[in-house]
């Protein structure tokens, strides 16, 4: 075997170099070194490097590193750039694997290396997935309403009148919001509904509490949950939601349903990661609406009355003061 053969990484490495200095073999001498002196010392140094590993490389494996250095230069400068941006993630990829995966990559084909490429995009994925319910179960186990009272609060508000609407919006504290809620809720006939975690909720407190008797309340709408009790719901409710996504909404739909929540609701979500107060959203649609699409007439709050913060405080994603979908 050639003891000068590189891996496929340094020889990445080295053409991601080239291509991000500028410094291929297509410039003249002049601007190499004009680019070359606006490149920070720590980075020539690596650059040093580099060319010396390049230059003890077999003639073929240089040719073949210059050609392509060659052929990503004349390409538009778009086109280019997303090259470099697939060079750049390509390496570290590569940089990511265990040395046994890193070690098999030259003896691999393009098919083998794709499935490899799969499997690693699968497991972070899983890795990201399992990430982001566990903020969002710990989110909704702590958030100062649950997301079938929100619900049920925002069913309620919306069957107001612009009267009494006010009427709620003039009381200060957000337990005051509620109770008052709760009042036109009963005017209103509309009731809480935990009809989908029921079941479960009560053979977790059974189980829990083996000597305690449940009561058996009939219907489903009649059921009210103890303030004792509100711990165990909620992670009850937690999980069903991880468990039981619902259908993708599109993104307009989404911004509608966002523009018209009034904004003492959207204060129960600031302290909420944005990604988690915007999933809470996606649950709250059908909770509210059902099957339905949300109706025509419901209009945002006049601009004065608006919030002007999106729901959720920001986080990675969208900029502050935008909203999170």
């Amino acid at each position: 075997m050639n003891s000068h053969k590189r891996s496929p990484r340094s020889l990445l490495a080295l053409v991601t170099t080239l291509a991000l200095t500028g410094l291929g073999a297509f410039v003249t001498s002049d601007e190499a070194m004009e680019k070359l002196q606006a490149v920070p010392l720590e980075q020539r140094l690596v650059l040093s490097k580099k060319l010396r590993e390049f230059d003890s490389l077999p003639r073929d494996e240089r040719r073949a590193i210059e050609e392509l250095d060659r052929r990503l230069n004349d390409l538009p400068v778009e086109e280019r750039d997303r090259y470099h941006a697939t060079l750049r993630r390509y390496a570290t990829w590569v940089q990511s694997l265990p040395a046994e995966q890193r070690n098999l990559l030259p003896s691999m084909g393009v098919e083998e290396k794709l499935a490899l490429v799969r499997q690693s995009r699968a497991e972070a994925n899983s890795a990201q997935e399992k990430e982001s319910n566990r903020v969002f179960f710990q989110s909704t186990v702590i958030s100062p309403i649950g997301l079938f009272d929100s619900a049920f609060l925002l069913k309620t508000w919306f069957r107001l009148n612009p009267e009494e609407q006010e009427s709620v919006r003039t009381i200060k504290p957000l337990e005051g919001k509620v109770q008052r809620l709760e009042a036109l809720a009963a005017e209103h006939k509309v009731y809480h509904d935990y009809s989908p975690i029921r079941e479960e909720f009560e053979k977790l407190k059974r189980d829990a509490f083996p000597k305690a008797a449940v009561a058996k309340t009939g219907l489903a709408k009649f059921f009210r949950p103890q303030a004792k009790d509100l711990p165990l719901l909620r992670q009850v409710e937690a999980g069903y939601f991880i468990v039981h996504e619902p259908e993708p909404l599109g993104k307009s739909e989404m911004m509608r349903f966002e523009a018209v929540l009034p904004d003492w609701f959207r204060e129960t979500s600031l302290a909420l990661p944005a990604d988690v107060a915007r999933r809470r959203l996606k649950f709250l649609y059908p909770l509210v609406f059902g099957k339905e699409a949300m109706p025509a007439d419901l209009k945002p709050e006049p601009p004065a009355k608006a919030a002007a913060t999106p729901v959720g405080r920001p986080s990675a994603g969208p900029a502050q003061g935008t909203s999170p979908f």
